[in-house]
């Protein structure tokens, strides 16, 4: 404010959503002088014919310019300066969105430069948070799942993608086979040809999953030189949402057929493969690799299962300008997500394609809110706080793990901090419960979750007697473990883009 010897009136009252109402008393003193200021800012910029700028008698510029006018620009100085004033004056710990809840209509009736003037605000502040209980919890967890064809699929899976294609022309198309085809497509009913529903000399391999399964199922049993039409319907997971469930029509020429040859599994595949030099070690590998990411998976279920619970024991009112910034936040970090799998998003996504986004991340943004904050609470209360020399050695390890970036240090701390805070407190919690693993639901209400091997998007790559633990976060995960279950806790492994310089 202007006058900031003059301190300000103020009556506090809690509101609903974590937020706090003001009504503001500003002095009369306060109330000409910021007018006074207002007035002479126009004399100064304001031209009249017949006189220098700055020079105009003051009741001409009255005339000119007008006193509702002159009015209303310092009243919406006077409403700006004092509730922020109020807030300082007051020590009250504002999140932001500053609000006025009076009418401008009636401040603007009501405003005579020299007289008091009262005003109403809200503001929305950190939330009062409360837990019922935190000690004591019975938690049910469910323990991840084996699967006991991990080691021969991952093999399988290997020996796939270094099969030898040799041709046939003895026989007609099998399932596993690799069929050289033309296709063009329309719909059923219109018989328009259907848009990118064609294709020449395309390699296709006759196996479930790598394309549409009744066009898998119609190409089988053809004959190498034949045409046919084949009928199927898109199924309901077809990337196209426009075609699901749409008949349509495909003629499939088959020109080429080849088999794959696979290479025998021995130690000279394992070592091609791998930095094994047996069979044996690397299927010992495999099996190990597969414990672990067992026993992670049944860790995260457990965290899981204990925040979910804590959460409900928790009361708190969660303020809108937190949820902003929490949707806001992971927006960032999935559009970054995108940009570094090679999607082009730029920076022009239109409004309303970001605003679906932001309703689509609202429900994780409060559901991780209320779990950091009840964890906070917990901290707060046990006064747990990390080792500063291991928040100093988890930094060393990320500065020299992305030492291409230059990283800001002061935010990099804030968040290696939050995240050992939030591992310390859980490890706490989770000794201070009953662990008690779930009675088996019955198959009309679950798959057993299973460890699965590893998708074709990753199994490329070679595989590595890395331990599973030193690899990136993502990178394990996708490897053979499976996804989180609904309500982990997500840990905030330090993004590049909060803490990165720009």
């Amino acid at each position: 404010m202007t006058s900031t010897q003059t301190p300000l009136k103020v009556t506090q009252e809690k509101l609903p959503a974590s937020q706090v109402g003001l009504e503001i008393e500003i002095p009369g003193a306060t109330c000409q002088e910021v007018y006074d200021k207002v007035v002479a800012k126009v004399l100064r910029s304001t031209s009249v014919p017949g006189f220098r700028k700055g020079k105009v008698p003051r009741h001409i510029l009255l005339q000119r310019v007008g006193i509702g006018n002159l009015k209303i620009a310092a009243l919406e100085e006077l409403v700006d300066t004092s509730i922020k004033a109020a807030i300082r004056q007051e020590d009250i710990p504002a999140l932001g969105n500053l609000q006025l809840r009076s009418k401008f209509e009636d401040l603007i009736a009501t405003f005579e430069p020299g007289q008091p003037l009262v005003i109403s605000a809200s503001v929305d502040v950190n939330p009062d948070v409360t837990l019922a209980t935190y000690t004591g919890l019975v938690v049910e967890y469910e323990p991840a799942q084996p699967d006991p064809d991990y080691v021969s699929k991952t093999l399988a899976h290997h020996q796939n993608e270094r099969a030898t294609l040799l041709p046939v022309e003895d026989r007609p198309a099998q399932a596993g086979d690799v069929a050289v085809v033309d296709f063009r497509a329309v719909f059923a009913d219109t018989e328009e040809p259907i848009e990118n529903a064609q294709a020449e000399d395309f390699q296709l391999e006759l196996t479930q999953g790598q394309f549409l399964p009744e066009l898998i199922e119609g190409i089988v049993g053809m004959e190498v030189g034949q045409t046919k039409e084949i009928n199927l319907t898109f199924p309901a997971d077809y990337s196209d949402q426009d075609l699901v469930n749409q008949a349509a029509v495909f003629s499939v020429t088959l020109h080429e057929l080849k088999e794959k040859e696979l290479p025998p599994l021995d130690d000279d595949f394992a070592q091609e493969i791998s930095e094994f030099k047996t069979l044996a070690e690397l299927e010992a590998f495999l099996n190990s690799r597969q414990a672990e990411n067992v026993e992670k998976t049944t860790r995260t279920n457990q965290e899981a299962a204990l925040l979910n619970q804590l959460v409900e024991n928790l009361t708190v009112e969660l303020p809108e300008v937190m949820v902003q910034q929490e949707v806001n936040y992971i927006l960032s970090r999935t559009l970054s997500r995108l940009k570094s799998q090679g999607l082009d998003v730029g920076n022009n996504i239109p409004e309303e394609i970001l605003d679906s986004l932001r309703q689509q991340a609202r429900p994780e943004a409060i559901a991780q809110l209320k779990r950091t904050l009840a964890l906070g609470y917990v901290a707060k209360q046990e006064k747990i706080s990390p080792d500063p020399e291991a928040i100093q050695q988890r930094i060393a390890e990320l500065n020299a793990s992305m030492q291409d970036r230059r990283l800001d240090q002061s935010r990099l701390k804030d968040v290696v901090e939050s995240e050992i805070l939030e591992e310390l407190t859980v490890n706490w919690l989770l000794e201070k419960s009953e662990l008690k693993i779930a009675a088996p639901k019955l198959d009309s209400e679950a798959t057993p979750e299973v460890l699965e091997e590893p998708p074709a998007a990753t199994a490329t790559v070679e595989i590595s007697a890395t331990p599973v633990d030193s690899q990136s976060g993502d990178e394990a995960d996708s490897e053979s473990s499976p996804a989180p279950k609904e309500g982990s806790r997500k840990r905030k492994k330090p993004n590049p883009s909060p803490v990165a310089d720009s």
